[in-house]
């Protein structure tokens, strides 16, 4: 019964593996959610920095999982442009930001209605020539980072992990269970 019991495994694992990986990125989504909320800041020098990397949103909505049943192999993605940037941060060797980072630049301080005086004028800038001096000083950073990592997958592995294998585990034993049933109900026939 053993052999056979072992041959319907193999015929089911692939389905019910998918199940409870299905289940278990659904289960992961909110810890990588979380670990973006609470991300340290791009930049910890600045007493503006905040923690986070929600401007948006878009990091939060496009966590992504792609996982092989048959290896028991998972990867984490995420399909926001710039989600590698803030996971991995960026360093001074890198290139620096041009007109496009600009650009993105003075449509963040208009949609997050920033100000920014000059201090010689006390005149409020032009939101162009505010993101001119945003991307001069970051351009300007010294030292090994420009924007600091996040490191929101990073943290996130070990409750990943852990999800995943409590979700396996216990999708294995339902499936042994399943199996046996199986092999005793059609040798009770």
């Amino acid at each position: 019964d053993a052999g056979k019991i072992e041959k319907r495994l193999a015929q089911m694992w692939r389905g019910e593996m998918s199940k409870a990986m299905r289940k278990a990125a659904s289960m992961c989504k909110p810890v990588l959610i979380a670990r973006t909320v609470d991300a340290p800041p791009a930049y910890p020098d600045s007493p503006n920095s905040r923690p986070g990397a929600i401007d948006q949103g878009h990091i939060i909505k496009n966590w992504e999982f792609l996982f092989d049943p048959g290896s028991l192999k998972v990867m984490i993605f995420n399909k926001t442009d710039h989600a590698g940037y803030a996971e991995a941060g960026v360093t001074t060797g890198s290139r620096k930001i041009g007109p496009l980072g600009r650009d993105l630049i003075e449509s963040w301080i208009i949609r997050k209605g920033i100000v920014i005086t000059d201090k010689t004028t006390s005149m409020a800038l032009s939101s162009k020539r505010a993101a001119k001096l945003i991307v001069f000083a970051i351009n300007r950073r010294q030292g090994k980072w420009r924007f600091h990592p996040r490191t929101m997958v990073l943290r996130s592995i070990p409750r990943i992990q852990e999800i995943f294998n409590r979700e396996i585990a216990a999708q294995r034993k339902r499936m042994i269970e399943k199996a046996a049933m199986e092999v005793a109900t059609r040798r009770s026939r």
